[in-house]
C-alpha cells in the first residue's frame, strides 16, 4: 500500500509539472553512404521540454540540392517533419548533455522522372545545450550536436539554437 501512494505521489508531482515551450531553428551536414556530396539540410521547430529532463518537438526541414543517397537519386530539393526527443541532464545550471532521437519523412521529386520519393528519416544521437537563464525562467541555448542516420548508413553534424519560454 505504502508503495502505491509513493507511486501516486510521484505521478501527481509529475503531472503537477508545466512543460515549458520552445522554438528552435537547426544547421546541419550530412554525409550518406553513395552520396555525392554533403547534404546541407536547415531545420525550424518547436516543442516542450518537462521539469523531468525530457524534450519533445516538431521541424520542418528543407535541404536544397540533395546528394544521392544508396540508391535513391532525388531531385533538386527534399523537405518534411520529423519529431525529436531528447532527455536533458544537468551538469551545471548552464550546461546540459543529451541523447536524442529524431524521426521523420521527406518528401523529393526523382531526378529525371518527377516521381515522389518518401525518405525515411531516423537518427539518433547525443549533444550538449549551453544556455543562459533570467529571472523569468525563459532561457536562450545553443546546442552542437552528432547523430547516426542507420537508414542512409550516415552521419550528421549539427548546430541548434532556440529560446525556452
Amino acid at each position: 500500500m505504502t508503495a502505491l501512494i509513493a507511486l501516486l505521489a510521484v505521478t501527481d508531482a509529475a503531472a503537477a509539472s508545466e512543460p515549458s515551450p520552445y522554438v528552435m531553428t537547426r544547421a546541419s551536414a550530412a554525409a550518406t553512404a553513395g552520396g555525392d556530396r554533403i547534404a546541407a539540410v536547415g531545420s525550424v521547430g518547436m516543442g516542450a521540454e518537462w521539469d523531468n529532463g525530457n524534450s519533445l518537438g516538431m521541424r520542418f526541414m528543407y535541404a536544397p540540392s540533395p546528394p544521392d543517397a544508396l540508391w535513391l537519386e532525388p531531385g533538386p530539393y527534399a523537405a518534411g517533419p520529423a519529431v525529436d526527443w531528447k532527455y536533458y541532464v544537468g551538469v551545471s545550471d548552464n550546461f546540459d548533455m543529451y541523447p536524442a532521437m529524431s524521426v521523420g519523412i521527406l518528401y523529393a521529386p526523382e531526378q529525371g522522372t518527377g516521381r515522389t520519393l518518401l525518405l525515411p528519416v531516423a537518427e539518433a544521437g547525443f549533444g550538449m545545450r549551453l544556455k543562459t537563464d533570467n529571472a523569468e525562467g525563459s532561457n536562450v541555448w545553443v546546442a552542437p550536436q552528432f547523430d547516426l542516420i542507420p537508414l542512409a548508413l550516415g552521419a550528421n553534424v549539427s548546430l541548434n539554437a532556440g529560446m525556452n519560454f
